[in-house]
């Protein structure tokens, strides 16, 4: 069996967490667009696969990989 490395990570910043709201359907912030950029970046030269959530600022962390599933 060959071992597989899982990595999680939470969404970048959003328009509701500034605003300290729990829940709801909210987009990034600049900080929140600036994060999916460096995930990306570490990423990117590895074999990732990606799966978010249908949630608008799961998707737009996820917004610079190829192939990710919702």
């Amino acid at each position: 069996m060959k071992n597989k490395i899982i990595y999680l990570s939470r969404h970048g910043e959003s328009e509701y967490n500034v605003k300290q709201l729990i829940g709801g359907d909210s987009k990034l912030t600049n900080n929140g667009l600036k994060y999916s950029k460096k995930i990306y970046q570490y990423f990117k030269n590895k074999n990732v696969h990606v799966w978010t959530s249908k949630l608008k600022r799961t998707i737009q962390t996820a917004q610079y990989f190829k192939d990710t599933k919702h």
